[in-house]
């Protein structure tokens, strides 16, 4: 993610509750070099787990982007 937005990390505020599909909208706001398409295919992680598409959010919660590379 750091080609597309350069930075390490970043904070965003949510109204209460969130959820995931919230976040993913924010990022796709802040950052229009990402496309939409991009999101969807990056395993998303939450405190370090793979998340659920409609994920809850906490206060605190550490979301990861990681794209997925296809290699052989």
């Amino acid at each position: 993610m750091a080609q597309y937005v350069s930075k390490g990390g970043e904070y965003f505020v949510l109204q209460n509750p969130a959820y995931l599909p919230d976040l993913l909208d924010a990022v796709l706001l802040r950052h229009p070099s990402i496309s939409p398409q991009m999101m969807a295919s990056m395993l998303i992680l939450v405190d370090g787990a793979p998340a659920k598409t409609g994920a809850g959010l906490e206060d605190g919660n550490e979301v990861d982007f990681i794209p997925l590379v296809a290699g052989g």
